[in-house]
């Protein structure tokens, strides 16, 4: 999860560029994240992610929930599948992530981060940073 937090502004979209961990192998991964802002401390809406260069790993698509337990951390819950191109299959992925937010302005925020994929009984990292729009 990838989204930022503006002042009075309840929807965040965010583009995030990182890496993910896939077989010991850092690949360039590029992602988008929406975020409805429910109240000032919680949050719904989705992750996609794609992972590039390599075999295996290329997608992951999940509903999401936000928690902030102070204004400049943000948790990160999602539950979805990925798309594994080497097996030619579709598996379910828990995201665990945590992020912090540095305010640009009133609508732009930059968000480093890292989160832990489980699936299949892998567990598989995601660092990056987000650009987050408040809208």
């Amino acid at each position: 999860g990838h989204a930022g937090t503006g002042h009075d502004h309840r929807n965040d979209i965010a583009l995030f560029l990182g890496s993910t961990n896939v077989d010991n192998t850092q690949r360039p991964t590029l992602g988008i994240d929406y975020e409805r802002r429910l109240t000032p401390r919680v949050g719904a809406g989705v992750i996609a992610d794609w992972v590039f260069g390599g075999e295996g790993r290329e997608f992951i698509l999940a509903p999401a929930g936000f928690l902030r337990p102070v204004p400049t951390v943000r948790l990160v819950l999602a539950a979805g599948f990925q798309r594994n191109r080497e097996e030619r299959e579709v598996e379910g992925v828990v995201r665990l992530g945590a992020e912090y937010q540095i305010t640009v302005d009133d609508r732009w925020s930059v968000l480093p981060g890292a989160s832990v994929d489980f699936v299949a009984g892998e567990t598989i990292t995601v660092l990056g940073v987000a650009v987050a729009y408040a809208f």
